[in-house]
C-alpha cells in the first residue's frame, strides 16, 4: 500500500524566529524509504513510525511569506505549509488566511 499524507503540524510558521522547529507530517503507509517532499525537493526526514514522518524547518532562513507544497513519496496529494510575515514595527503581526 502506498503512503498516504495526512494533516501536517505545524501548518503555519513565523518567518525569521530564530533556532528551528520540526515539522511532523502524519499519514499512513510511511515506510523507511518515504521522504517529505518540501517545495518540490526531496529533504532530510526521520520515520518516527509508519503514521509519522518528520523534518527540521529553519524559520530564519525563509525568504518570506509565501504557501510551500508540503508532499510525501508515492502520494499526489499537496499539503500547503503558511510561512507568516514577521511582525511589523510597531503594529500587529499580518496573517494570511488557512489553505487546507
Amino acid at each position: 500500500m502506498a503512503a498516504t499524507i495526512g494533516p501536517i503540524i505545524p501548518w503555519q510558521c513565523q518567518c525569521d524566529l530564530p533556532g528551528t522547529i520540526t515539522l511532523n507530517v502524519y499519514g499512513s503507509g510511511f515506510v523507511g524509504t518515504d521522504k517529505i517532499n518540501w517545495d518540490g525537493s526531496d529533504v532530510t526526514t526521520v520515520m518516527v513510525s509508519d503514521t509519522l514522518l518528520q523534518m527540521t524547518l529553519n524559520p530564519s532562513g525563509a525568504s518570506g511569506p509565501k504557501f510551500v507544497p508540503v508532499k510525501v513519496t508515492g502520494d499526489t496529494t499537496v499539503r500547503r505549509f503558511n510561512w507568516q510575515p514577521g511582525p511589523t514595527p510597531g503594529g500587529p503581526k499580518s496573517t494570511y488566511p488557512a489553505v487546507p
